[in-house]
């Protein structure tokens, strides 16, 4: 992993990150007997890589003392893969999968949060740009090489807004209530 962040203070604070990941592991699984006495391996991920590049910004104009305005933008691409030995028969692997795709997500917000006295409100809008593409599945045979899946998804995208309405009130030293109201969404995983 790898990352840089610059901040900038003063009546107009600003961030700015960039960072970037690149991974490979390994992972097995296995099932047990009924007396739990003996293991026997299910599937063995033998190659796993990914790699991510990501960003944000935020920058944070004066609007009063009692006001915060946050304004911002955020992003991340992401490319990954998992090869798989897998429908194990007798402690060996009849199976070889390879899947992969990458996605990209980007939005941009803006929050505003008003503070008078013990009570605190605060609004988010939200809109990301969402994309997923190149997904595929294969598996072949290991004893023979057939092809039994060959499957190409087709590339998906849209746009998705997003709103966040919150109230908090200080009722007493180390005391407060808070509560929120929001649209949320995810991703699905590679």
């Amino acid at each position: 992993d790898v990352s840089v962040r610059l901040v900038g203070s003063g009546d107009w604070a600003w961030s700015a990150l960039v960072y970037g990941q690149r991974r490979r592991f390994e992972a097995s699984a296995a099932s047990t007997d009924r007396a739990r006495t003996t293991a026997t391996r299910t599937s063995l991920q033998y190659h796993v890589p990914g790699r991510t590049l990501g960003w944000s910004a935020e920058l944070r104009p004066p609007v009063g003392k009692s006001l915060e305005l946050r304004i911002g933008t955020d992003g991340r691409a992401a490319r990954g893969r998992s090869e798989e030995l897998g429908s194990y028969v007798a402690g060996l692997a009849t199976r070889d999968r390879k899947s992969g795709g990458a996605s990209l997500t980007a939005g941009a917000f803006t929050e505003l949060t008003a503070t008078r006295g013990a009570l605190t409100l605060s609004g988010t809008a939200r809109i990301d740009r969402w994309e997923i593409r190149n997904g595929s599945l294969r598996e072949t045979l290991l004893a023979t090489g057939q092809v039994t899946i060959d499957q190409s998804y087709p590339s998906r995208s849209g746009w998705l807004p997003t709103a966040r309405a919150a109230a908090g009130v200080k009722l007493a030293p180390g005391l407060a209530l808070r509560t929120a109201a929001y649209l949320g969404w995810r991703l699905p995983t590679l």
